[in-house]
């Protein structure tokens, strides 16, 4: 969802889940069409779990053992942060 405030709804998006590039890749081109109109200054990004929350883990931010095959240690943060130019 893209909004301006909590009443400005300007876009919403729902990426189906597949392989992880694939998924990843959809939400990068999501974040790059909007970032055309709109300036973006902050991010979340939904994502089934579990996910490493520990921030002093080395798997900070990415999945943890899943039952989506391929997913287990994707990093979720990683795309979304170079297509915004923010450091993951």
């Amino acid at each position: 969802m893209l909004a301006a405030g909590p009443q400005e709804i300007q876009a919403r998006e729902k990426v189906a889940t597949q392989d992880p590039a694939a998924t990843l890749m959809a939400v990068t081109e999501i974040i790059s069409r909007w970032r055309s109109g709109f300036p973006i200054e902050a991010l979340g990004v939904a994502s089934f779990g579990p996910l490493d929350r520990a921030p002093a883990s080395a798997g900070y931010e990415r999945l943890l053992d899943t039952s989506k095959p391929g997913c287990s240690g994707t990093d979720v943060r990683e795309v979304p942060a170079q297509v915004t130019g923010q450091s993951p």
